[in-house]
C-alpha cells in the first residue's frame, strides 16, 4: 500500500473512543479522534481517511447527517454506523445511505468488529490497486487492439478497458457489476472461458481462445494478489488476434496451393516426357536397330531419319528447358527475356503485345525478375485462353524502390466478386508471387470490360548484390 490504512472515530463517548483508538492502533491502523461532528468535519477538510467510525447519536448532530456532510468532503470514505441505541429504524435509515456499509451496536464484538475493519481494508487495497494499474495501463490500452478486465472473488467485473473493446461494440466499464456467467450467456463448467476464468482464481493463470461478434481474441486470465498474497480476485488481457488468424489462414492455403502448382508442374513434365519426348526416342530406338540389321546400301536413308529424329528431340528438349525457365532471364536480365517471351508468344497464340518499358536496362534482384517473369506469363496465359483479343498490352517500369507490371486487355473479362481467393486459376498464383515479396497486385476487371492487372514489387537495389543480379 502506498499508505497505512486511514480511520476516523467519532464518538461523544471519550473512553470508547480512546479504546477503539489503542486498539486498532496495535492492529497497524493510523487512527484520529473527534468528538463531535464539527471536529469530525474539520478533519476530514484536511485528510481523506479510508473508513469512520461514527456513533449515532452526537452532541451537535445525528450520526447518519454527519455522513451526508463527510461524503462531499471524503467521497471514497466508507463508514460504519456504531449505537447503543439500536432500533429497527435507525438500522433502516443507516443502511439507506450508499456509503454506510455496516451498522454495528455498543458493546462492539471485537473480534467481529476488527474482522469487518480488515475485509474493509483488503477490498479498498485491492481497488486502489486496481486504480493504480489501471491508471498506469490507460494510454497503453486506448492506443492497443486489446481488452484488460478485472474481477472479483465472485467472478463480477470491476473493470474493462482498451482499445479492443470497440470491435466487440462495448463501452469501456460497459460490462462493470455484471458477472462472468451474465457476459458469457453460459453456466456450463466445460466453457473455456469459464473453466480458464476458474482455474485463475483457483491460483493457476490460464490462457484460452474465443470469438466474439466475429472477432478472434487470444486470452489470458491470472489471479489479483492482495497485499498478503492471497487471492483477492482476477485480471485479465485479451488480445485481437483477428488478423494473425486470417494470415495464417492465407499462409496455409498459399502452402497448399505452392504443392498443387508443384505437383501439377510435375505432371505436366511427365505427360509431356511420356507423350512427346518418349515416343521420339522409341521412335529413334527403332531406326537404330534397323541401321543395326541393315544391309549398307539401306544404312544411309535410315541413318537420315534417326538424324531427324534426334533434331526433333533436341528441340523439343529446348522448348520444355525454356518453358521452365528461360537461360536468358538469368544470364542477359528480365527485358531481353520479356522481349524473347512476347516474340514466342505471339507466334504460338497469334495475339499480338503492345509492350512499353521504363528503367529495365539496369540489373535488378533475381527474385524480383523471376516474380515478374512469371507473372506476365501467367498473365498472358490467362489473356489467351479467357479474354478472346487478339492484342494485349503490357508496361513494365522501374524505380529506385519497386518494379511495377502492367497487364491490360479489352476482352470478356471476369466478375471478381464471385472469384474466390484460394482459386486454382492463375490469378491467385500471381497474388502469391507478390506476396512473396512483400508486394501487392490489384487486379480490375468487369464482365465485357476487359482485365487489368497491375503488380507492385518492391526491392532494395541492395539486394542485387546479395543475389548477385538477374
Amino acid at each position: 500500500m502506498e499508505r497505512n490504512f486511514s480511520l476516523l472515530i467519532v464518538d461523544d463517548d471519550v473512553t470508547l473512543a480512546s479504546n477503539l483508538q489503542d486498539i486498532l492502533e496495535d492492529e497497524g491502523y493510523n487512527v484520529a479522534v473527534a468528538n463531535d461532528g464539527k471536529t469530525a468535519i474539520g478533519l476530514c477538510a484536511k485528510d481523506n481517511f479510508d473508513l469512520a467510525l461514527i456513533d449515532l447519536r452526537l452532541p451537535d448532530r445525528a450520526g447518519v447527517s454527519l455522513v451526508k456532510e463527510l461524503t462531499d468532503l471524503c467521497g471514497e470514505t466508507e463508514y460504519i454506523i456504531i449505537t447503543g441505541y439500536a432500533s429497527v429504524d435507525t438500522a433502516v435509515e443507516a443502511v439507506a445511505e450508499k456509503q454506510i456499509i455496516a451498522y454495528e451496536t455498543k458493546p462492539l464484538d471485537m473480534e467481529r468488529f476488527l474482522n469487518l475493519v480488515r475485509q474493509v481494508r483488503e477490498r479498498k487495497w485491492a481497488q486502489k490497486t486496481l486504480r493504480k494499474k489501471e491508471s498506469q495501463l490507460g494510454f497503453i490500452l486506448e492506443r492497443t487492439p486489446c481488452i484488460l478486465w478485472t474481477m472479483d472473488r465472485e467472478f463480477r467485473y470491476t473493470s474493462s478497458m482498451g482499445a479492443g473493446l470497440a470491435a466487440l461494440k462495448q463501452l469501456p466499464d460497459e460490462i462493470v457489476g455484471k458477472t462472468l456467467f451474465e457476459v458469457t450467456v453460459s453456466h456450463d463448467p466445460d466453457s473455456p472461458v469459464i473453466l480458464a476464468h476458474r482455474r485463475a482464481m483457483a491460483g493457476t493463470p490460464a490462457t484460452y481462445e474465443m470469438e466474439r461478434e466475429g472477432r478472434a481474441l487470444l486470452c489470458h486470465v491470472e489471479p489479483l494478489l492482495d497485499e498478503r498474497g492471497e487471492i483477492a480476485g482476477l485480471i485479465g488481457l485479451a488480445m485481437d488476434i483477428t488478423e494473425r488468424k486470417r494470415a495464417e489462414d492465407e499462409l496455409r492455403a498459399m502452402s497448399r496451393r505452392l504443392v498443387e502448382l508443384q505437383e501439377k508442374e510435375r505432371r505436366a513434365i511427365a505427360r509431356e516426357l511420356h507423350d512427346q519426348t518418349g515416343q521420339l526416342l522409341t521412335a529413334l530406338k527403332i531406326q537404330l536397330d534397323r541401321i543395326a540389321h541393315s544391309p549398307p546400301e539401306k544404312v544411309s536413308s535410315f541413318s537420315e531419319d534417326a538424324q531427324a529424329l534426334v533434331n526433333e528431340l533436341m528441340s523439343q528438349i529446348r522448348n520444355m528447358s525454356l518453358d521452365l525457365r528461360p537461360s536468358m532471364l538469368d544470364d542477359l536480365g528480365l527485358l531481353p527475356a520479356l522481349l524473347w517471351h512476347f516474340e514466342r508468344y505471339t507466334a504460338q497464340t497469334h495475339v499480338r503485345v503492345d509492350f512499353k518499358h521504363s528503367g529495365l536496362r539496369e540489373r535488378l534482384p533475381a527474385d524480383v525478375s523471376t516474380a515478374a517473369y512469371r507473372i506476365v506469363q501467367e498473365a498472358l496465359t490467362n489473356v489467351v485462353r479467357h479474354s478472346g483479343v487478339n492484342e494485349v498490352s503490357v508496361q513494365a517500369w522501374a524505380d529506385h524502390n519497386a518494379l511495377f507490371v502492367r497487364i491490360e486487355d479489352k476482352g470478356c473479362g471476369f466478375d471478381i466478386e464471385t472469384m474466390p481467393a484460394s482459386s486454382s486459376g492463375g490469378v491467385s498464383g500471381i497474388r502469391e508471387r507478390a506476396r512473396l515479396l512483400d508486394g501487392k497486385v490489384e487486379i480490375t476487371s468487369a464482365q465485357g470490360a476487359g482485365t487489368c492487372i497491375l503488380a507492385e514489387l518492391p526491392y532494395s537495389r541492395d539486394d542485387d548484390k546479395q543475389t548477385g543480379g538477374d
